[in-house]
């Protein structure tokens, strides 16, 4: 089984987490850290993203 390393986007981190069983209920920008991305999920789950992060995240995907 052969793995790569993907940068991915905002929109492609949401299909990660969908394709996983988590549902999304709502994203929103945190003002109050100014640059932290939460998302709420079904179930209670809080995912919070840093700009930074998303711009350097990386998933390892099954090839």
């Amino acid at each position: 089984m052969q793995t790569k390393l993907v940068s991915i986007t905002v929109r492609q981190a949401l299909r990660v987490l969908e394709r996983n069983g988590y549902r999304l209920l709502r994203a929103y920008y945190d003002t109050d850290q100014c640059r932290y991305y939460v998302f709420k999920l079904e179930g209670g789950a809080d995912v919070t993203l840093s700009m930074s992060s998303l711009r350097g995240l990386a998933l390892q995907l099954n090839a």
